[in-house]
C-alpha cells in the first residue's frame, strides 16, 4: 500500500478536502479504520493530539475518534454512523475546527517557550514537549537553582508573551535531513522515521524540526500562562497553559 499524502503538513488551516477510499481495515484493538490517499487528519505524534471529524459520501458517514500513523500509512479509526462507503471512491473529510484551532495554537505556545528560554540565556536542551490542552509542558535536560525558580517562571511567561505580542509570521518548508543542523538550533534523535521532515520558524529565530500544525502568526496564541517550572532527574519541566 502506497504511503498516505500527509496535507495536513502543507496547510494546517485547510479544514475540508477530498480523498480516495483505498482500504477499511481493523486496529489491533479491534476497531475499524479507513485509508486514503491523502488526509488533512493529523494522526498523534510528536506531542500533539490527533485531529477527529468526519468522512463522508453524500449521505454516508463514517465519525473520526482517532487518527493514527504507522509505516507511512495514515489510520481513520471511528465507525460509520450513517450508511457505508464503498472503496474505491471519493470522499468528504471534514476536520473538528475548535480542536484544530486549539491544537495549533498550543503547539506553538510550545515552540515559543523554546525561544524564550534561548532568548533568556537558560542552560537548558530541549527534550520533548507535550502540547495537550491539559497538562502541556516542555522538558529540557538541564536543571534550574530552586531559588531562582519563581523569577525564571514569570521572565519565562514575559518573553512568551513578548513574542506574541509581535506577530512573529510562522513559516513552514520540508527539508532534508542534512539541512536540519544548518537551519535549526537542536536536532533530537528520535525524530519519527517515514514522514517527511519539516521544520516550523518564528520570525527570523532559528527553525525546529516539527511535523505538527500551528498558526500562521504568532498573535493567534493568545496569552500564554507558564504555570510552574519543575526539575528532577537532571531535567526540568516548564508547564504551561494558553488562555
Amino acid at each position: 500500500m502506497a504511503p498516505t499524502k500527509l496535507l495536513y503538513m502543507e496547510d494546517s488551516y485547510k479544514l475540508q478536502d477530498a480523498a480516495q477510499f483505498i482500504d477499511i481495515t481493523q486496529t489491533e484493538g479491534g476497531k475499524t479504520a479507513l485509508v486514503l490517499d491523502q488526509t488533512i487528519f493529523y494522526p498523534q505524534g510528536g506531542g500533539q493530539p490527533y485531529d477527529t471529524g468526519i468522512i463522508s459520501q453524500g449521505a454516508n458517514e463514517f465519525k473520526v475518534d482517532e487518527v493514527r500513523f504507522k509505516d507511512g500509512i495514515v489510520y481513520h479509526v471511528g465507525n460509520f454512523t450513517r450508511g457505508l462507503i464503498e472503496k474505491g471512491t471519493q470522499v468528504t473529510l471534514t476536520v473538528d475546527e475548535p480542536r484544530r484551532k486549539q491544537n495549533r495554537r498550543n503547539h506553538t505556545a510550545g515552540h515559543l517557550i523554546d525561544v524564550a528560554v534561548k532568548n533568556l540565556g537558560l542552560s537548558l536542551t530541549p527534550a520533548k514537549g507535550f502540547h495537550f490542552p491539559e497538562g502541556a509542558y516542555v522538558e529540557y535536560v538541564g536543571l534550574m537553582d530552586e531559588a531562582q525558580k519563581e523569577e525564571l517562571r514569570v521572565k519565562i511567561e514575559g518573553e512568551v508573551n513578548r513574542l506574541v505580542q509581535l506577530k512573529l509570521p510562522m513559516t513552514a518548508k520540508q527539508v532534508t535531513y542534512d539541512e536540519l543542523k544548518e537551519l535549526c538550533d537542536f536536532v533530537p534523535e528520535y525524530l519519527p522515521k517515514g514522514k517527511p521532515i519539516r521544520i516550523e520558524k518564528i520570525g527570523e529565530y532559528k527553525a525546529h524540526p516539527c511535523g505538527g500544525t500551528h498558526v500562521s502568526n504568532t498573535e493567534e496564541v493568545g496569552r500564554v500562562s507558564i504555570e510552574k517550572l519543575k526539575s528532577k532527574s537532571g531535567n526540568t519541566r516548564v508547564s504551561y497553559k494558553i488562555t
